[in-house]
């Protein structure tokens, strides 16, 4: 499978380890990506009727203001409880997306 997705993306953006110079863009076959689980990483996803959520980037828990939300002040990513400590724990409270630490704090 590794071999198919390198092959297919090295069709659609051409090899530029060979000739140095971009070839141009081709076509990928539907049947060619039906293996690759296409799912957004942001942490904002959208809802069925359109509107979007806020999820923890650790946890994938739905960030709601009935629950405690923690947020870093410096890049403002938004935490659940169970992904702060999580962070807490393993990376001694540093921000995973700017890497900083002592900048996460609860929301009022």
């Amino acid at each position: 499978m590794f071999n198919r997705l390198r092959d297919a993306i090295s069709r659609a953006v051409g090899d530029v380890r060979r000739s140095g110079v971009r070839e141009p863009m081709h076509r990928i076959e539907p049947l060619e990506m039906s293996e690759i689980d296409f799912r957004s990483l942001d942490p904002a996803a959208s809802r069925k009727d359109g509107s979007a959520t806020l999820v923890c980037p650790v946890t994938r828990l739905e960030l709601s203001p009935d629950r405690q939300v923690f947020q870093c002040r410096a890049c403002r990513t938004s935490y659940s409880a169970e992904g702060w400590d999580f962070l807490r724990g393993v990376d001694r409270g540093r921000c995973c997306a700017c890497g900083q630490q002592n900048t996460i704090y609860p929301l009022p």
